[in-house]
């Protein structure tokens, strides 16, 4: 009889489907932008932890972490709502904002940047990169851009410093 029952709960346990979890939280490496989504309360938790539950970046629509000594900005992925980004004067050597596709305005300048890529940001309309070590900016299919390209050293309201050698290219 016990045989019986412990073949009966195996059965049992086997036939159930494992549920597969997503992930409910995002790394936050850099401590100073923490800090940033802890004072604004948008890291709802409170605690200075490197991470943050992606719940709480829901409809998070401006970040301004602009001169906050900020070396990553790791995380900004999870803000799939943001519309306006103002992080310049900081250290950050790379900007990932391809998840950050309802993004309008970036103000970058004054960084480490070499390459920028926001090619998945066909919504923006303003954008500041001067002030960066900056090769190459890659952007969107300018035929579905919101953006119009009248000289080397500007993009419309796509902006770098004139002198600098960046050039842009039409990424897919």
């Amino acid at each position: 009889m016990k045989n019986i029952l412990l073949f009966a709960v195996i059965i049992l346990f086997s036939a159930c489907k494992t549920k597969e979890v997503s992930p409910t939280f995002a790394n936050i490496p850099d401590a100073n932008f923490e800090k940033y989504l802890i004072d604004e309360k948008i890291d709802k938790d409170g605690v200075a932890n490197g991470r943050m539950n992606l719940d709480d970046a829901k409809g998070v629509t401006e970040i301004y972490v602009s001169q906050r000594q900020i070396k990553s900005l790791a995380g900004i992925e999870a803000f799939i709502d943001l519309q306006i980004l103002y992080c310049s004067d900081n250290q950050l050597a790379v900007l990932d904002v391809s998840k950050n596709i309802n993004l309008q305005t970036l103000d970058c300048f004054a960084n480490q940047l070499t390459v920028l890529d926001v090619s998945k940001n066909v919504d923006l309309l303003y954008f500041w990169c001067y002030n960066n070590p900056i090769k190459t900016i890659c952007v969107a299919d300018i035929t579905k851009a919101n953006i119009s390209i009248s000289t080397k050293d500007t993009f419309g309201d796509f902006y770098w410093r004139k002198g600098q050698t960046a050039t842009y290219e039409v990424c897919k």
